[in-house]
């Protein structure tokens, strides 16, 4: 078999078993909550889960760089540059992630919160805080595997961890009933898998040298621009998602706030479909770039719009047709259906969808500096919109204004990603 197609199948297959664990944990989270909590208490954890999420940001950006600049230097055949880039993001990781582990962790259980807490509250915040920082480190890792030409089972490492981290969280729910011991069972899986998924390519480095010897202060520095964009594209992910549950947990009640996200993680479903392609595709498009095969580059962009645009048409027709019937069965009857929230909600993902093509594309090729800027810049702006109309429409104002952030991402990334392949 073509060691491309090889590949792809690989890393389909393997965002294919992370796809399938996301739907699990997003079809069973909700009656499983719901059957020990109140529908306010879940929207209490929902919020508390939401605040650590910023923390994916730790890392500045940087591994992701590195593991997109040392993919080119493989296909170069260029290891020397590879291992300066790969310890350097060791370097730089461990560094940030511990500091910020002896500051944010202290910090959520005695300093000020901008919401009222409870001691358990606050703990179990500590404890999210702290799995967070280690999923981040483990970044390292998934860099080595992509460089390597083995994303595929990084991806599987990593997404079965998730799915482990997510049932030890069930566990502590159904066993104790508390906040803490959801994030504590959780953090117990996360530090188990964490050491599997560094260990792997700790023993089978494939050319990469474990260590911190070959580290240059230079090389972080060159790093410095296409990571601080990485940031801004995580902080705006962040901000889409996690942003728009706490505006609508300050505007209205936490019974809000999960109708809102049952909403969205039902219609997100395809943006997950489209995304397993676009994220194999990334290592893909950065061998292509180092080897210099530029055509290559553009047709296989092509090919990936055209899928994803089928693909959208396909889904979202079905989901919104069978919405009311799914939404009653998922949720047992407790939240009410709204074909106009679910309307909004489907044609914002839409967007979402095929946004993830020209962002994929402009990420593997660390081209993506002014797609961050415009489309952080939008964001806010988006957020901003969803006050004002949240408060003048409630929250069929704030899908509103999720619908046309996402629409102007949309033309943003689509049009920087032409202005790339001319």
């Amino acid at each position: 078999m073509n060691p491309f197609l090889r590949r792809m199948i690989a890393g389909v297959a393997a965002h294919g078993l992370g796809l399938g664990g996301t739907i699990a944990i997003q079809l069973f989270s909700v009656p499983l909550y719901l059957s020990v909590w109140s529908t306010a208490e879940y929207g209490e954890w929902l919020t508390l889960s939401a605040m650590p999420v910023y923390l994916t940001l730790a890392d500045l950006g940087l591994v992701k760089t590195a593991g997109t600049s040392m993919t080119m230097a493989v296909a170069r055949g260029n290891f020397s540059e590879a291992n300066v880039l790969f310890q350097s993001a060791i370097v730089f990781s461990t560094l940030v992630c511990g500091l910020l582990a002896l500051v944010i962790i202290p910090g959520a259980l005695y300093l000020p919160l901008p919401v009222q807490v409870t001691d358990e509250h606050r703990w179990a915040l500590a404890l999210l805080f702290a799995s967070v920082l280690l999923t981040t480190f483990s970044g390292i890792s998934i860099a080595a595997y992509t460089a390597t030409h083995r994303y595929a089972l990084g991806e599987m490492i990593s997404n079965v961890a998730r799915l482990l981290e997510w049932c030890g969280g069930i566990a502590g729910l159904i066993i104790w009933k508390s906040f803490t011991a959801v994030a504590l069972c959780g953090l117990c899986v996360r530090v188990c898998m964490t050491l599997v998924l560094l260990g792997v390519p700790f023993v089978d480095a494939r050319g990469l040298v474990w260590g911190v010897r070959l580290a240059r202060l230079g090389m972080i520095r060159q790093m410095v621009k296409p990571a601080g964009s990485f940031l801004l594209l995580t902080l705006t992910s962040a901000l889409s998602l996690q942003g728009s549950t706490l505006m609508v947990g300050y505007l209205f009640d936490s019974s809000s706030v999960t109708l809102f996200n049952i909403y969205r993680t039902f219609a997100r479903l395809p943006v997950q479909m489209t995304a397993i392609v676009c994220y194999t595709m990334e290592p893909e498009f950065s061998r292509l770039y180092g080897g210099k095969q530029y055509q290559a580059i553009k047709r296989s962009y092509v090919r990936l719009f055209l899928l994803a645009f089928l693909q959208v048409c396909v889904t979202y027709s079905l989901l919104y047709w069978f919405a009311p019937r799914l939404l009653e069965i998922w949720t047992k009857g407790s939240v009410p259906i709204d074909l106009t929230y679910i309307a909004l909600i489907l044609a914002a993902m839409v967007c979402a969808s095929l946004f993830w093509v020209p962002r994929s594309l402009l990420v593997a090729l660390n081209r993506h500096h002014r797609l961050a800027a415009w489309v952080f810049m939008t964001v806010l702006a988006g957020l901003g919109l969803s006050w004002s109309l949240g408060n003048a429409m409630g929250l069929e104002g704030v899908l509103v204004s999720v619908l046309a952030t996402e629409f102007v991402g949309l033309l943003v990334c689509t049009y920087q990603a032409k202005k790339v392949l001319r």
